[in-house]
């Protein structure tokens, strides 16, 4: 079925959940508060702030990494 994950893959599966839980999840709602208004497309403080965190943990655009880590 479906090959074992990668060592590589496996620290960034574990960083990446770990991230969710201190940054991202606490701010769910925060994050959607204005999904669906005339806000929508602002700029949003908060999601900028949680991009560059994601970027400097090496979170950000993981497709980048290769499927073989």
């Amino acid at each position: 079925m479906f090959a074992e994950l990668s060592d590589h893959a496996k620290s960034l599966h574990a960083e990446l959940k770990s991230f969710m839980a201190e940054h991202v999840y606490p701010n769910e709602k925060a994050l959607l508060a204005h999904a669906d208004g005339a806000e929508r497309w602002a700029p949003r403080p908060l999601l900028k702030e949680l991009q560059a965190k994601a970027k400097a943990h090496g979170l950000w655009n993981l497709f980048y990494h290769g499927a073989g880590g």
